[in-house]
């Protein structure tokens, strides 16, 4: 390999690798000057041989770069995989969650360790409860499960039923255990939480009485009712509510993180508020419409449209309509049904003109009068 001296031109061959001094002049400036070598592989021969003292420090900047950059890192790669495991006992179970983290490769990474006590409760151990996964609260140390009542069929308990955990990089080895008491300890029993499935009532004077299908279990998660729709306003734990209020009731209830459930029957309904207290200002605004309505029909006996519009003015009692009694000539305290079938019967270009009088006591309309 032939190497030219920068300072004399001279080319020269070494006798050693180490040795690249012009022996003309003695420069330490020379490069190869063979023709064969060119590019990456001049510049490592250059590097080899040329005093290698000099980049010692460039090496090391070098090898640590590649470490840090271009080094293993299975730590910050890795999974971690949860296996939900327990200790069974004739009266309880003991949860405990074993925690390991893998490398991309599988390779494991530290110690494994383990979850107990209120770490388990933290971390959140449901039981399937009719089909669907109930969130257990208040477990003794937090990791201990003692049932209330005993089941041939035993226990299933997950973890993360709805996948909100689970991801790329958590993943879970052992997800659910299965587990049938043979005994009971009653002073350390963790009742589970019933999901709210159904809703009924009752009316008790002017009030609507809530009932559930959770009224009968304890330390229940709280229900929040409404009874205008699902647009609220919902009342933590409110079962009894005045009707007098509202025209319109739609029952409804949630717990929290569950779906809404509606009242059995049609919803909503209208209110029956004639047994509501009345102020005489409402029980003069209710005659007046009632007394407006019915003499415009009266005007105009065979219009359906006037007819709708009388029905509608008693607004306020509203079914109430039927027990109302009405008087036409000739015929008196005939009912709502009856006025409608006397209408009926009128020949068409033939009907009378009447007036309407209202006899109501406070909202509460006795008589309807035509004549």
């Amino acid at each position: 390999m032939k190497y030219t001296c920068n300072n004399c031109k001279h080319q020269f061959t070494p006798t050693s690798p180490f040795e690249t001094n012009c022996p003309n002049c003695q420069s330490e400036d020379t490069i190869i000057s063979d023709k064969n070598k060119s590019g990456i592989g001049n510049l490592l021969i250059d590097f080899i041989t040329k005093k290698p003292n000099r980049y010692i420090g460039i090496i090391i900047l070098f090898l640590v770069i590649c470490f840090k950059f271009c080094g293993n890192s299975k730590e910050e790669s890795g999974t971690t995989y949860y296996d939900f495991k327990a200790d069974r006992k004739d009266d309880h179970i003991t949860f405990y969650i074993e925690v390991l983290h893998k490398d991309d490769k599988g390779n494991i990474i530290g110690d494994k360790s383990k979850l107990t006590g209120n770490q388990i409760e933290k971390f959140g151990i449901y039981v399937i409860q009719n089909g669907k996964p109930v969130k257990l609260k208040n477990l003794v140390d937090g990791d201990k499960f003692f049932p209330c009542y005993l089941s041939p069929d035993g226990f299933q308990f997950v973890l993360d039923p709805k996948r909100e955990m689970a991801s790329s990089t958590i993943k879970f080895k052992t997800k659910s255990i299965s587990w049938v008491p043979t005994k009971l300890n009653l002073s350390k029993c963790v009742s589970i939480p019933v999901e709210l499935t159904h809703i009924s009532f009752h009316s008790s004077g002017t009030n609507i009485v809530i009932k559930t299908n959770v009224d009968s279990f304890s330390n229940q998660d709280p229900i929040y009712f409404s009874i205008t729709g699902p647009k609220g306003p919902f009342i933590k734990n409110k079962k009894v509510w005045s009707i007098c209020e509202f025209t319109e009731i739609d029952i409804c209830g949630y717990q929290e993180d569950k779906d809404t459930v509606y009242a059995d029957g049609a919803h909503p309904f209208v209110v029956d508020r004639s047994k509501c207290p009345c102020s005489a200002e409402e029980s003069a605004q209710l005659e007046a419409s009632i007394t407006n309505a019915g003499n415009a029909l009266g005007r105009d006996l065979m219009n359906t449209q006037l007819l709708q519009n009388f029905e509608n003015s008693f607004g306020r009692i509203g079914s109430g309509i039927q027990s109302v009694k009405f008087s036409i000539p000739g015929r008196n305290n005939i009912t709502y049904m009856q006025f409608i079938s006397f209408i009926m019967g009128i020949e068409e270009g033939a009907a009378p003109r009447f007036t309407c009088n209202v006899i109501m006591t406070d909202c509460n309309v006795k008589l309807v009068i035509f004549k």
